[in-house]
C-alpha cells in the first residue's frame, strides 16, 4: 500500500484472506464471500480462511498485508453512551426511589458496549429532590441524566389504641389509660409519633365520656381515634354539672333534636344550650324579648316556639328558635298577651295554647285558646276552655286528646275540674274531676297511656302529698295513686324508663326541698330516692337519655344565683 489512511468508524473494506484470526480491539467483524470484511467499529476483527485467490500471494504476504490493514484501520471509541431519564416525577415520602421508578423508564444505549449503569437510590423526604443515572462504556466514556422529584406527604399518621375502644366503669372506680401509640411512615417510619389526648373521665360522676386521640404530621395530615368510657351508677345519684351562664327562674327547658337542651327566659333576655357531651353551656343568640311564665314547644321540624310571658310592655312577643342556625326570628302574634298559660304540640304539628292570665301574677284569668300553624307562622282561634284557668297542665294522650287539669280560676282557688280538647273537632269536652283542686302540680303521661297527677297546692293542705291516676283504659276515671313521703308543689315529674321521678319542690312546713321520690306504676311510691345537691323549686327537669335527667335553676336557699344544674342518673 502506498500510504496509511485511517478509516472512519464503521468504514468497511474487503481483503482476501487464507486463515481465520481474532483481534480484540476497536473492530467488529463481518464475513464476505470474496475475502475478509472488516468494520472499523468496536468489537473484534475476524479473518476467515478460504481458497487462495489468483494474485493473492503467499500466506506470509497475506498475513503481513492483513496486519497492516488492521493497524491502519482501527480507531479509538470517543462517543459517549446515550442515557435519557424522566425529567420530573412525583412520589410519596417515606420510600426509596431511583430514576427507574419514574415514568417513562430510563433508556440507555451505546455505539459499542456498556460497561455499567449506576442508579443511586434516595430516601424520599418532603420537598424537591433529584435522582441520577450514570453510564460508562468500555472505553471509559460516560454520560448521566437527572430526574427532579416532587416528594409529597398525603398520608396521615396511624394511631393504634391498646385495649378496648369502649369501656365501662362502676361509679368511683378509677380510670386507667390502656395505652396508645402512633406511627408516621414519612417522618419516623417504625418509630413513635406524638399523640395528643382531649377529654377526661370523672369516675365520680355517672355518664358517658369520650376521649379523643389525635396525631398530626407536619403536612397537616391527621388521624383521630376515640375511646368511650361509661361510668355507671349502682344506685340513683345526682351530681352537679356545668353552671348556666345566667340565673334561671321561671324559665323553660326544651330538649332539641340534636340532643342538646335549650333554656330560655327567666329574668333576663337571653338563651343558652346545654351540651351533654361536654357538660357545658353556651349562649345562643338573643331572643327579641325577656320571657317568664311563658311556654316553649318543639315543632316537628326541630324549631322551638316561645310563646307568651314577654316582658315587653303590654305587647305580646312570640318567636322561633332554629337550632340548626342558632338564630331567633319573629313569628305571628297570639291574639292576646298570656302568662302562666299551658301549651302542647299536637300530632298534626300545630301548637295548642290555652288559658293563662293577661299579666304576671294578676289580671284576668283566660279561657281562650288558639292554635299556631308552623306552616304559615300564624295563630288562629279555637274553641275556648269551659273553665278559665292559669297555672294548669296540658297533657297530650296517645289517642290525641289533650287533658287540661287543675290550675286556679278567677277567684284564685285551686281547681279540681278537668276537660278534654278534641283536636279533630276543635272542641273542649267535660271530663271527670280530680279528687281535690290542684295548682302548681305535675301531670305525666305513663307508658300505658294513663295520666299521673302529683302534689301541688291543693284545696285541702293535707292532700299536697297525694297523687291520682286518670285511667284511660276504658272507664276514664280517677283513682288514688298513693302519696309521696312529703307534700310538695312547684316540683318536677319526669318519666324515666317507665317510672316517674319527682324532684325538689316547696313544702309549706319545711321549705325548699333537696329530696326526690320515685313512682312505679306497678308498685307505687318507693320513698325517698337520691338527694339533690341543691334545694330547688320552680326549676326544670329534662330527660337527656334513658338514664339521665338534667335539672336546671329554680329558687334555692343554697344557690341564690339560680345558676347551678345537676344530672340525676339511674343505674
Amino acid at each position: 500500500m502506498a500510504g496509511r489512511v485511517a478509516p472512519k468508524e464503521h468504514e468497511q473494506m474487503n481483503l482476501p484472506v487464507i486463515h481465520q484470526k481474532h483481534w480484540h480491539g476497536m473492530w467488529r467483524h463481518a464475513l464476505a464471500a470474496s475475502g475478509l470484511w472488516l468494520s472499523a467499529a468496536c468489537g473484534e476483527v475476524t479473518a476467515t480462511d478460504q481458497e487462495p485467490m489468483e494474485g493473492a500471494g503467499t500466506p506470509a504476504s497475506v498475513d503481513a498485508r492483513r496486519q497492516a490493514v488492521v493497524e491502519s484501520s482501527c480507531s479509538p471509541d470517543t462517543t459517549p453512551p446515550v442515557v435519557t431519564c424522566a425529567a420530573t416525577a412525583v412520589a410519596e415520602c417515606g420510600t426509596h426511589v431511583t430514576s427507574y421508578h419514574a415514568e417513562p423508564e430510563p433508556e440507555v444505549s451505546d455505539n459499542c458496549e456498556i460497561y455499567g449503569v449506576w442508579a443511586e437510590p434516595i430516601y424520599a423526604s418532603v420537598g424537591t429532590q433529584y435522582t441520577y443515572i450514570s453510564v460508562r462504556d468500555m472505553s471509559g466514556n460516560s454520560a448521566s441524566c437527572a430526574t427532579k422529584w416532587t416528594i409529597l406527604d398525603t398520608e396521615s399518621p396511624v394511631i393504634d389504641l391498646a385495649g378496648p375502644t369502649e369501656m365501662t366503669l362502676a361509679l368511683g372506680e378509677p380510670y386507667a389509660e390502656p395505652g396508645y401509640s402512633a406511627n408516621d411512615f414519612c417522618e419516623n417510619y417504625g418509630g413513635l409519633f406524638p399523640v395528643t389526648i382531649s377529654g377526661s373521665v370523672n369516675s365520680q360522676v355517672p355518664g358517658t365520656y369520650v376521649l379523643t386521640y389525635k396525631a398530626t404530621d407536619r403536612s397537616g395530615n391527621t388521624d383521630i381515634k376515640t375511646r368511650t368510657v361509661k361510668v355507671l351508677a349502682t344506685q340513683p345519684v345526682s351530681v352537679l354539672t356545668g353552671n348556666t351562664t345566667q340565673s334561671r327562674l321561671r324559665h323553660t327547658a326544651t330538649p332539641l333534636s340534636n340532643g342538646r337542651v335549650l333554656v330560655v327566659g327567666g329574668y333576663s333576655r337571653n338563651a343558652e344550650e346545654y351540651n351533654p357531651g361536654t357538660r357545658t353551656w353556651s349562649a345562643v343568640g338573643a331572643p327579641f324579648a325577656a320571657h317568664r311564665g311563658h311556654t316553649a314547644s318543639r315543632l316537628p321540624d326541630g324549631r322551638v316556639l316561645v310563646a307568651g310571658g314577654a316582658k315587653s310592655g303590654s305587647a305580646s312577643v312570640e318567636e322561633l328558635y332554629d337550632p340548626a342556625q342558632g338564630q331567633w326570628s319573629r313569628t305571628g302574634l297570639m291574639s292576646t298577651v298570656r302568662y302562666d298559660h299551658a301549651a302542647v304540640t299536637l300530632y298534626n304539628g300545630k301548637v295548642l295554647v290555652a288559658g293563662g292570665s293577661t299579666s304576671e301574677g294578676s289580671g284576668p284569668v283566660l279561657a281562650t285558646a288558639e292554635l299556631y300553624d308552623p306552616a304559615t307562622g300564624q295563630w288562629s282561634a279555637t274553641a275556648p276552655l269551659n273553665t278559665a284557668r292559669r297555672n294548669h297542665t296540658l297533657s297530650l294522650l296517645p289517642d290525641g286528646l289533650v287533658v287540661a287539669a287543675g290550675g286556679v280560676g278567677a277567684d284564685g282557688v285551686p281547681l279540681s275540674s278537668v276537660e278534654y280538647y278534641d283536636a279533630l273537632y276543635a272542641r273542649w269536652l267535660p271530663a271527670p274531676s280530680m279528687s281535690t283542686g290542684r295548682t302548681a302540680h305535675t301531670a305525666t303521661v305513663l307508658d300505658n297511656g294513663n295520666l299521673l297527677i302529683v302534689g301541688g297546692l291543693t284545696q285541702d293542705p293535707s292532700l299536697g302529698a297525694t297523687a291520682e291516676l286518670l285511667d284511660r283504659s276504658g272507664s276514664s276515671r280517677w283513682f288514688p295513686a298513693g302519696s309521696m313521703a312529703i307534700a310538695r308543689r312547684d316540683h318536677t315529674a319526669t318519666l324515666v324508663r317507665g317510672k316517674v321521678l319527682v324532684t325538689g319542690g316547696y313544702n309549706s312546713q319545711t321549705g325548699i326541698q333537696y329530696s326526690s321520690e320515685l313512682y312505679d306504676p306497678k308498685t307505687g311510691w318507693s320513698g325517698f330516692s337520691a338527694s339533690l345537691n341543691e334545694d330547688r323549686y320552680k326549676h326544670t327537669a329534662t330527660q337527656l337519655d334513658a338514664n339521665t335527667v338534667l335539672l336546671v335553676g329554680g329558687f334555692s336557699n343554697r344557690d341564690p344565683s339560680a345558676t347551678t344544674a345537676e344530672l340525676y342518673t339511674f343505674p
